[in-house]
């Protein structure tokens, strides 16, 4: 389901486009909340949450384009505010956690043109960079999940084996 489609279901008010944009955003709208606060449970809180209020705020009623750029900073906005709400800092951020294009997105604020102008590259090539970071973002609560899982086993295992002694 491309953009477009999503889009136009929301204009419609189809009852599915929110479980479709929960399929194509959900895992980069995690992991941005999880770069940012750190924490698996509270990362999934806050995201949850932060998709909760897309919804229910209509924020996403006027948006005609860009839906990607729209989410990602809602969902970098609403975790720092629920940090901050909190009176925690996030971690710091290495420069490559949220990719240059979508750093500049939803820190900067900044429109694909000024980004690409900022990059030094034309705006097909900084949708281009947006669309891979994207994907990459998407994979990434995978494998976040996944390290977390092996993680816990390897903790239980340890347990279980010392208990036997």
């Amino acid at each position: 389901m491309t953009d477009i489609d999503i889009i136009q279901m929301l204009v419609e008010k189809n009852p599915k486009a929110f479980e479709h944009l929960y399929d194509k955003y959900s895992a980069a709208m995690f992991t941005i909340t999880y770069k940012l606060v750190g924490d698996k449970s509270i990362a999934e809180k806050i995201f949850i949450d932060a998709f909760v209020e897309l919804h229910e705020k209509k924020i996403l009623a006027n948006v005609t384009k860009g839906l990607c750029i729209h989410v990602l900073r809602h969902t970098y906005n609403f975790a720092l505010a629920e940090l901050e709400k909190k009176g925690t800092c996030p971690p710091a951020i290495k420069q490559d956690s949220l990719c240059e294009v979508i750093d500049l997105l939803c820190t900067k604020c900044l429109t694909i043109k000024q980004v690409a102008y900022r990059l030094s590259i034309t705006e097909a090539a900084a949708i281009k960079k947006l669309q891979g970071e994207f994907q990459w973002l998407r994979n990434q609560k995978t494998n976040t999940i996944c390290k977390e899982d092996q993680q816990t086993k390897l903790l239980e295992a340890d347990y279980d084996n010392s208990s036997d002694s």
